[in-house]
């Protein structure tokens, strides 16, 4: 019994020191990816404390084929969220800054239903 949850508490531990030191890399190393965008949609996304409290918030969810799905939460709100998220799903190509440890492992974190946070996004001009 003990062997059993021993293990229980080492996954737990393990998980959650990997998840914070993920997002702490992820703060310290901001990468620019250009993507496709081929859908956007308007959300509202949720978070909970270890002591079982939580949080809503406004969100876009953004589809591409080359980089897959990314969440937009800063600068969000309930006001512009429908708008931006028409803006971003016009089938263009479009800049986001993300966290390089959560973009390498994004395939894992889908999975796993962790969402890839972009930290902005802009339009990307085409020089002429």
């Amino acid at each position: 019994m003990f062997g059993l949850l021993g293990a229980a508490a080492l996954f737990t531990i393990l998980v959650f020191t990997w998840n914070q030191g993920l997002k702490a890399y992820d703060r310290s190393h901001v990468i620019r990816v250009d993507c496709l965008v081929t859908a956007a949609e308007p959300e509202i996304g949720g978070s909970t404390s270890g002591r079982g409290s939580g949080t809503l918030f406004d969100q876009i969810t953004v589809d591409s084929p080359d980089c897959g799905s990314l969440t937009i939460r800063r600068g969000v709100t309930g006001g512009n969220k429908q708008q931006l998220a028409e803006r971003l799903g016009t089938q263009e190509r479009w800049s986001f800054r993300v966290g390089a440890g959560s973009f390498e492992l994004r395939s894992v974190l889908h999975l796993l239903g962790e969402p890839v946070i972009a930290q902005g996004f802009s339009e990307i001009r085409e020089h002429e």
